[in-house]
């Protein structure tokens, strides 16, 4: 949800979170070419978690850095599912004032691709997070606040006795050596 035009708000964080998920579904909406009133969310039994990236350039002479009205709404709406929800704020760190109910929230202050991939990688554990938030978000949170939670990187389980199906491996990789082999020789012509 970008309180700015953007086309592709937190494209980062959404590329960096497809690399962790088997499925994700996205929805964007900002204030010029995706409102939020074409914001058609799935139904609640229909996904496992939402991840709702708030995305806010804090620029000068700009009136504003928090959401539009209708867009706090569309975002209240989606965290009043039954659903586990995380929020992330990109660039302004005071928009979760307007979301007291998220229970779990990421603050990041900058909309720059590097801290949208950092965040995808903190919330699936590949980082640790460790920061302190340095102000204080009246009836939220205050400055200093913040968790350390150990990287805990998912990683797969193997066991010399662990077996693998190699076959089609094999098929691919003894062809193509062996036409390599073969052409190198003479022996056949590509």
């Amino acid at each position: 949800v970008a309180g700015d035009p953007d086309r592709t708000p937190a494209e980062a964080f959404e590329n960096e979170l497809r690399a962790h998920v088997d499925s994700l579904q996205t929805m964007r909406c900002d204030t010029r070419y995706n409102t939020v009133e074409n914001l058609q969310p799935p139904e609640a039994r229909n996904y496992d978690v939402m991840i709702v990236a708030l995305c806010v350039r804090v620029t000068d002479r700009k009136g504003s850095v928090g959401l539009p009205l209708e867009q706090a709404a569309a975002v209240r709406r989606l965290l009043a599912a039954d659903k586990p929800a995380v929020v992330t704020c990109f660039g302004n760190p005071y928009l979760v004032a307007q979301f007291p109910e998220a229970k779990t929230w990421l603050a990041a202050f900058s909309v720059a691709d590097v801290a949208q991939r950092a965040a995808g990688r903190a919330i699936f554990g590949q980082t640790a997070i460790g920061g302190r938030i340095p102000v204080s978000v009246p009836g939220v949170v205050k400055a200093g606040s913040g968790l350390n939670v150990a990287a805990n990187p998912m990683t797969l389980k193997t066991s010399p006795e662990t077996i693998y199906d190699a076959a089609s491996l094999t098929k691919a990789v003894v062809t193509t050596t062996l036409a390599a082999m073969m052409t190198e020789s003479g022996r056949l012509d590509l």
